[in-house]
């Protein structure tokens, strides 16, 4: 019986170690969901509620071996007295000494029967409760190894998670300094726009400018080969008419 309770005890230990050593410490490493925390607490109430029922039978067989020991002494009491009475009444016979005996003897069966009955009363239950927690133990493994496996792939997906983040946030960055330099380009472009613009209104202007000046001296040219014109056909007028003088 204390075998059992030993063997009891280090499976309860086994998984109180495996829930709060490993289990804890790994789902607060990769942050695991508050969904999971919970099925580690029902976990834990569970393993509270079976070391209560171990307290329990441990006080109910601490008692029965407290009975026992007392009906040990009361029986042990009751042959001493009855010894001394036989010696003090020796002469009635061997047969009343016998008789004593004998109820001494029956009186020692049946409280060994009672007791053994009681004792493989405890036994079957104690077998019963420990088979009922290395139940409730492979079913808590199972649930833990199932809520292992789910870190695990709660793990892998927050960093395929993280890679995916450090991708998105390169790309954002290389997005980010390609605008800037996009920016940069337009207002240098504008920059250019503009001045190329002043330089058109400029050479506008000079050739509002040219045009005038060249309108100027196109009248004035038309104005002068008019003046030639006159000048040459008065020059000619004045010519024959010299000529026809000097033959006068």
């Amino acid at each position: 019986m204390n075998n059992g309770l030993s063997g009891a005890e280090s499976m309860d230990s086994a998984a109180h170690l495996i829930i709060t050593g490993d289990s804890d410490d790994e789902l607060d490493q990769i942050g695991a969901s508050s969904a999971i925390r919970k099925r580690l607490s029902m976990a834990h109430k569970e393993i509270q509620e079976l070391r209560t029922e171990r307290e329990q039978e441990r006080e109910m067989i601490t008692a029965i071996v407290k009975q026992r020991d007392m009906y040990r002494v009361l029986l042990a009491q009751s042959d001493t007295k009855f010894l001394e009475g036989g010696a003090v009444a020796s002469s009635d016979g061997a047969e009343e000494k016998s008789a004593l005996v004998e109820r001494r003897h029956d009186r020692h069966s049946s409280l060994d029967i009672i007791e053994s009955r009681k004792v493989r009363e405890v036994q079957m239950e104690f077998d019963n409760y420990k088979t009922e927690k290395q139940a409730n133990f492979k079913l808590l493994q199972e649930a833990l190894d199932q809520e292992r496996v789910k870190s695990s792939e709660l793990r892998l997906v927050q960093m395929q998670a993280q890679v995916e983040a450090t991708c998105n946030k390169e790309r954002y960055e290389a997005s980010e300094e390609r605008c800037a330099n996009a920016e940069k380009e337009l207002i240098r472009l504008r920059s250019k726009a503009d001045h190329l613009s002043s330089l058109i209104l400029q050479h506008q202007q000079m050739l509002k400018n040219t045009e005038a000046k060249l309108e100027t001296a196109t009248s004035r040219l038309q104005r002068l080969t008019v003046e030639k014109e006159s000048a040459v056909c008065e020059a000619s007028f004045l010519r024959k008419n010299e000529e026809k003088y000097n033959r006068s």
